[in-house]
């Protein structure tokens, strides 16, 4: 990974269901120019599973929150 303008702007909000439709309710997580779409919380947790486990790769250290 190459840090080439510093650390990136890390935005998050949560989009209700719309009512009426197919739509479920949604967290979009965005860090620089990738957005997730996070739509329940297996997949949230995925996610979660997935950063940590880069953390410790890329640290060779535990997580804080852990």
């Amino acid at each position: 990974m190459i840090r080439l303008a510093g650390i990136p702007d890390v935005r998050a909000h949560a989009e209700p269901a719309r009512v009426g439709g197919a739509i479920p309710a949604v967290m979009r997580v965005q860090v620089g120019p990738v957005t997730w779409e996070i739509c329940d919380a297996t997949a949230y947790a995925s996610l979660l599973r997935a950063w940590r486990q880069a953390a410790r790769l890329l640290c060779d250290n535990p997580t804080e929150d852990e």
